[in-house]
């Protein structure tokens, strides 16, 4: 392997890149609660009225203009205020937006607004070629939101997280169950997980205590459980990854349980540091390791 291309491996700052992650999965299956953490600043995006199960404290601050996120132009305004400058972004380490499904709606109505003839098309003149003007809009937003991690002037690691609901999808033929990424329009659930480093799925697994088993009246208890396989998002498998110099699926534990942001990034951070060594290594032992 060439100098050149390994002196590309290292980093040109100081500074640690962060990651953009997603999380999706159904209702109620504890996705928002993975980001509460007391050492983080939190820059958080109620686009779906989240907030309530985050804690009330000096750490969490949470988009309000008076109404809260309502329109696409909260988001953008927000992006491009971190964007903007490092110091607008050294004063969080997490940027959080949930409710992807709802941030899709808001795009879409954006869209509408600016754009004369999707307007036109809306009203019933036929203007197909305008048809994927609001899920570009989002793609290019998000992929924005990716890239704040990204910076190399940034002052400290930032890390953005995607929250997005699932909806289940029972395949007439084979029976299976697929979990999609609630978003309308063609070829857009798979948006976010083709852009970010990391794709969990949360879901809640039930299990009696062993001290209960065998009881009529026990009562299974909820452990919150983290797949980090690959996930199946609008027929499409999304793999978790990590980003050095090219994109490198890596294989991943199969399941975090009581998943937190904090855990998810050090097993990131661990993983980048084997996906450096592998990079170091010849070619043909990069091979042979891909194989096994």
């Amino acid at each position: 392997m060439s100098q050149d291309f390994m002196s590309r491996l290292k980093p040109k700052s100081t500074v640690k890149q962060g990651y953009s992650i997603l999380i999706v999965g159904p209702h109620g299956t504890g996705k928002t609660t993975i980001v509460d953490d007391p050492e983080y600043r939190i820059l958080y995006l109620p686009i779906e009225s989240g907030e309530a199960v985050l804690p009330d404290r000096e750490n969490i601050i949470v988009y309000d203009n008076g109404t809260g996120v309502m329109r696409w132009q909260d988001i953008t305004d927000t992006l491009e205020w971190l964007e903007a400058s490092p110091d607008n972004r050294a004063q969080f380490d997490v940027v959080v937006l949930d409710g992807l499904g709802r941030a899709f709606e808001l795009a879409m109505q954006h869209a509408l607004a600016i754009t004369p003839q999707v307007k036109r098309m809306a009203e019933g003149v036929p203007a197909q070629a305008d048809w994927n003007h609001f899920p570009r809009l989002f793609k290019e937003t998000i992929k924005r939101f990716h890239e704040l991690t990204k910076l190399r002037n940034n002052k400290k690691p930032l890390y953005v997280v995607f929250i997005g609901h699932t909806q289940e999808v029972k395949d007439e033929v084979s029976g299976i169950i697929e979990h999609k990424i609630n978003l309308q329009g063609r070829d857009t659930g798979d948006v976010v997980g083709s852009v970010v480093d990391f794709v969990g799925f949360q879901t809640v697994m039930h299990r009696i205590p062993k001290e209960k088993q065998g009881q009529e009246d026990a009562k299974p208890e909820a452990q919150y459980i983290l797949w980090m396989k690959p996930v199946q998002i609008d027929g499409k498998t999304i793999h978790a990854k990590v980003r050095i110099y090219k994109e490198v699926v890596h294989k991943l534990p199969p399941a975090m349980k009581d998943a937190t942001i904090r855990r998810i990034i050090n097993m990131l951070e661990t993983l980048r540091a084997e996906q450096v060594q592998l990079m170091k290594q010849p070619q043909k032992d990069v091979e042979e390791s891909g194989a096994k």
